[in-house]
């Protein structure tokens, strides 16, 4: 029940949803999911994100899981070949950085190394609550049934 709560359909791939853990067990902000943005260069277009953080300071932080299904399994490839689809995405990335945003890209070796993993947030920023982060995992070992999480939202908006 207690990780009921924490499911989300957003997340797409199960990297996603190891990294959204991840940062769960490490006390993160939770991001929103697959965020969708125009693309720059063709309007009418989309780019969606994996995870897009709010820091304190109301600032935006772009994350991308990287697992390699993508370059491998034909049908996300959708004709192109693996190198076709890396070139593909630094441009796509290219066009994101437009956003004036900071891009980490996370993969499953950061994600389930936790002291790399809570380094590399905290390099970008994330906000983090170490308080947070004691009580999911108290609660991971105890029969309890409840959650903790949170996120940083702009009210202004």
């Amino acid at each position: 029940m207690r990780t009921m709560r924490y499911a989300d359909a957003l997340s797409e791939s199960g990297g996603e949803s190891i990294a959204r853990a991840a940062m769960i067990q490490q006390g993160f902000a939770l991001p929103e999911l697959q965020v969708a943005f125009p693309q720059p260069l063709h309007r009418g277009r989309t780019y969606r994100v994996d995870f897009l953080w709010t820091r304190l300071d109301g600032s935006k932080v772009i994350g991308e899981f990287d697992g390699m299904q993508k370059y491998e399994d034909e049908t996300m490839l959708k004709g192109r070949s693996m190198l076709r689809s890396l070139v593909d995405e630094r441009h796509r990335e290219a066009q994101l950085t437009l956003y004036g945003m900071p891009i980490v890209r996370l993969s499953y070796n950061d994600v389930v190394h936790a002291n790399r993993f809570t380094k590399l947030l905290r390099q970008y920023g994330i906000p983090q609550s170490d308080e947070v982060a004691r009580f999911v995992r108290r609660a991971a070992r105890s029969r309890s049934t409840a959650a903790q999480i949170f996120t940083v939202c702009n009210l202004a908006d």
